[in-house]
């Protein structure tokens, strides 16, 4: 950056002695002395020699792909980087200049995912599982007193007042509804629930 701001300032220099401001419009290498027109490779020469030195086979069009990449990454409009790099159509910048990058990659990727959470009423309708029976010290006494009645009202079996119950949207386990008949002595026939 200290090497571009000084060839700026020489740029500057230059256009100043022919009687012109600096526009920012201007060629870093050029063949005129008012920098308005392209010179020869000299630059792209230097370039090159730099990127050999330090194992990077580059030449100073790279730059333009990297300037693309890096302004549409950070948010230019397409129409204004086409313009800073000179091309007539935004079309020729994002189909040629533009590079694909991982981490914008993943980022798209991952705003795409959060947009696509269901709606809720598409979501899978979750039952409260009632844990309240499943251990004698932890049962609801209105669950148990429920399943006692019902048990004593129709004579049902675990697995049928457990569908009653998960009709209800009551989730209970089989086995619970089976331990609470226990710890009331209601796990006889249904000729024996119903006689006094």
């Amino acid at each position: 950056m200290a090497l571009l701001e000084a060839l700026r300032d020489r740029i500057a220099n230059c256009r100043s002695a022919v009687g012109e401001a600096l526009t920012g419009e201007e060629y870093l290498y050029f063949s005129q002395p008012d920098h308005a027109r392209q010179g020869s490779g000299y630059l792209s020469h230097r370039l090159k020699l730099i990127g050999r030195s330090i194992g990077i086979d580059t030449r100073t069009h790279a730059l333009c792909h990297y300037a693309a990449t890096e302004l549409i990454v950070g948010g230019v409009d397409i129409v204004a980087v086409a313009h800073r790099l000179g091309h007539r159509r935004p079309s020729s910048t994002s189909d040629i200049y533009a590079a694909w990058r991982p981490d914008v990659y993943r980022r798209a990727a991952d705003l795409l995912a959060s947009g696509l959470t269901p709606p809720a009423e598409l979501l899978p309708v979750q039952h409260s599982r009632h844990r309240s029976a499943e251990q004698p010290r932890r049962t609801a006494p209105e669950l148990e007193q429920r399943i006692c009645d019902i048990r004593r009202r129709t004579g049902w079996g675990p697995r049928r007042i457990q569908n009653h119950l998960a009709a209800e949207r009551l989730d209970i386990a089989e086995s619970t509804v089976w331990a609470i008949l226990q710890r009331h002595d209601l796990n006889t026939s249904k000729q024996e629930v119903e006689s006094p």
